[in-house]
């Protein structure tokens, strides 16, 4: 293990090399090789305790809870809101907190971080999400797109050759056609509140498809309506 210095950020990390013999019966046919380093942990860390106190200050404005915990990891923002208030709208905080991780992150490794937007209990918020490129989408215009993109993928088509038709909110009683047993996975996919089920219709070229947030013999379920 070696220890480094960032002199340009003023942070210590680390990298670690290892060789692993692999073989039989103790004989040694070759050497798996691996390496880590933890300059990545280092820098988010650098980046969060840079703009962390600005975060937190744009959201007291708006008596929003942060949860800047993902952010590490998963380039994720947490927002919690607490009075009866339209997220859509809020825009400007939004910008504004991808401005204050901007001005600490000099490598620009967090650009594309995502905010969710979610009620605190009692709220009558709806979930959303922020991205700096695709603006505020709604949780249930998250999952539709999802389900349009990955209906576009199991069909062999473009994203664009789809056109959603109609889409509502289902229970798994209201979806009798699906039989339980083949069901791989029962919580909907691609839903952040995990309890929305949506059955959308869409067309592509001549044809018009059903398609449901659940997964069904490990693909989303997926067919030919009439």
């Amino acid at each position: 293990m070696y220890n480094f210095t960032d002199t340009e950020l003023g942070f210590d990390f680390i990298v670690r090399s290892s060789a692993v013999s692999e073989g039989m019966d103790g004989a040694a046919f070759y050497y798996k090789c691996s390496n880590y380093t933890d300059w990545d942990k280092k820098y988010a860390e650098m980046v969060i305790a840079g703009c962390s106190d600005e975060v937190e200050k744009l959201c007291a404005e708006y008596s929003i809870d942060c949860d800047m915990a993902m952010l590490a990891d998963s380039k994720f923002i947490g927002l919690k809101q607490r009075e009866d208030s339209d997220p859509s709208q809020l825009t400007e905080l939004y910008d504004n907190i991808c401005a204050a991780v901007s001005a600490a992150d000099p490598r620009s490794r967090f650009g594309e971080i995502e905010i969710s937007v979610t009620p605190v209990p009692g709220s009558v918020w709806k979930r959303g999400s922020y991205t700096a490129k695709g603006g505020y989408v709604s949780a249930t215009e998250w999952v539709i797109n999802r389900i349009l993109e990955t209906a576009a993928k199991q069909l062999g088509k473009k994203r664009e050759e789809l056109t959603l038709v109609s889409a509502e909110q289902r229970t798994i009683e209201q979806m009798p056609y699906i039989n339980e047993a083949d069901v791989t996975y029962t919580p909907p996919l691609f839903d952040n509140n995990n309890t929305i089920y949506k059955e959308v219709y869409f067309s592509c070229g001549v044809r018009t498809y059903k398609a449901v947030n659940i997964e069904v013999g490990h693909e989303m379920y997926l067919e030919e309506a009439d």
